[in-house]
């Protein structure tokens, strides 16, 4: 009976070191892969601002050139990372197109590599995260086909008599035609009947909409 009980304390042994590895593996990749999501997230979010911060300051004929763009993006790229540092690889700034595109990766201070906490373990040394990002400045037409409007609920049904009256005659109206309805978006005043006055959002309703401004 000593020998058998001895024969499945070895087995014993062996089977939780088999089981242990199978937890570190797994708890390698939750803890690892949440990590390089967020250094992901993090990158992208700076890339987002940095190309926005940089086409706004063109668009405002402020200072529009690669170096004070550069400035400009790793700025920002340094503001929406945890650890307040990315690299900011490129700046590819193209005034005739208008347009701009900021490229950022990790920077750990002394590299790219982002390493992760313990799949170092089973030999995986980490890798290099990147984000870029394109913003556009410029007047409608020349950058976009259109841009998003709300228009308040309220607006729509009183000028369009719950959409029954569509103006369907000529663009601009000619001398016979019946007078389009207008909707405004925001008029600027705060009378009680104004649907408009809450930029969007009906007279009842304190919720700002998104488009509405």
């Amino acid at each position: 009976m000593r020998r058998v009980n001895q024969e499945e304390s070895g087995f014993s042994i062996v089977f939780v070191a088999l089981v242990m590895v199978a937890m570190i593996g797994m708890i390698a990749f939750a803890v690892d892969a949440a990590a390089l999501q967020q250094e992901r997230r993090e990158l992208q979010n700076g890339a987002d601002a940095g190309a926005i911060a940089i086409a706004e300051d063109c668009a405002r004929g402020l200072t529009c050139d690669t170096s004070t763009a550069t400035v400009t993006a790793d700025i920002y790229a340094d503001a929406n990372a945890h650890d307040g540092a990315a690299a900011v690889d490129s700046v590819t700034l193209d005034t005739t197109a208008q347009s701009v595109e900021v490229v950022v990766s990790t920077d750990t201070g002394g590299g790219t590599i982002f390493r992760p906490f313990f799949a170092q373990i089973f030999g995986y040394a980490g890798t290099t995260v990147e984000a870029r990002a394109t913003a556009v400045w410029g007047s409608l037409g020349s950058v976009a086909n259109g841009a998003p409007l709300i228009i308040s609920d309220c607006e729509w049904r009183r000028e369009t008599n719950e959409g029954a009256n569509l103006y369907t005659g000529p663009i601009p109206p000619d001398a016979s035609a019946p007078a389009p309805a207008v909707l405004r978006f925001h008029s600027g005043t705060n009378a009680a009947d104004d649907c408009a006055a809450q930029a969007g959002g009906d007279e009842d309703d304190e919720d700002r909409l998104p488009g509405g401004f």
